[in-house]
């Protein structure tokens, strides 16, 4: 009986420990740039910051492009770099992380604007 208890409470401490890009972008962002720079140029910019962290990972957005930081197969961090006029915008987004200071991947997404 322990061990199922046990084991109920892990799978719930782990399924509440996770989440989406979809998640991410219910609960609105975090931090939002404009830049007259590129999508293409800010994306790769940060991916190529993240990269020296965690797995990236990038796909096409029907206006521009999203960036995915991946911790165990989860998103941590989450950028959506969109073409606005002749602005790039973009959305960070990060999951239950806690940073003392400046948290430096969503500092990436601010020095790449």
């Amino acid at each position: 009986m322990k061990g199922i208890i046990a084991a109920v409470i892990a799978i719930a401490f782990i399924t509440g420990c996770t989440t989406t890009p979809n998640r991410l972008r219910d609960g609105g962002p975090d931090e939002t740039y404009v830049s007259n720079k590129g999508v293409k140029e800010v994306a790769m910019c940060i991916a190529k910051d993240w990269e020296n962290r965690y797995v990236v990972v990038t796909r096409e957005l029907e206006e521009g492009i999203s960036v995915i930081s991946l911790d165990g197969g989860a998103p941590r961090y989450m950028a959506d770099v969109e073409r606005r006029g002749d602005n790039a915008v973009t959305y960070g987004y990060y999951w239950r992380v806690i940073s003392i200071g400046r948290d430096p991947m969503m500092a990436a997404i601010q020095y790449c604007q």
